[in-house]
């Protein structure tokens, strides 16, 4: 059985897919729940897929990054998508500032 936060990240990773979105796909996380989002990304992308740092990048060009509420938000020309897996918690002020922050960032 998943936790919230696994079933987040899969059905999050399945919707990008399925729509056939391209542009970079940012999955956010706090930092306890990190480890766990980043291993569902590990085990979802094909095998000959690059992993640096938290970034995924498949060969087809397709980007898939794992950052908690507090990093930088990344600069794309053409943005990205961003998914907020929390675990159903109730979010901090902080860390409402922070997803606001990146939202603005998505475009």
């Amino acid at each position: 059985m998943f936790t919230p936060v696994q079933e987040c990240t899969c059905r999050s990773l399945d919707t990008h897919k399925s729509q056939g979105l391209t542009r970079p796909m940012v999955l956010l996380a706090s930092e306890p729940d990190l480890p766990r989002v980043r291993a569902m990304i590990a085990a979802s992308v094909p095998l000959d897929t690059e992993c640096l740092d938290g970034t995924w990048r498949q060969k087809d060009g397709q980007i898939i990054m794992a950052r908690r509420y507090a990093d930088p938000a990344p600069s794309f020309p053409e943005g990205f998508d961003i998914y907020v897996c929390n675990g159903g918690h109730v979010f901090s002020p902080g860390e409402r500032t922070h997803i606001k922050r990146w939202r603005s960032a998505a475009r």
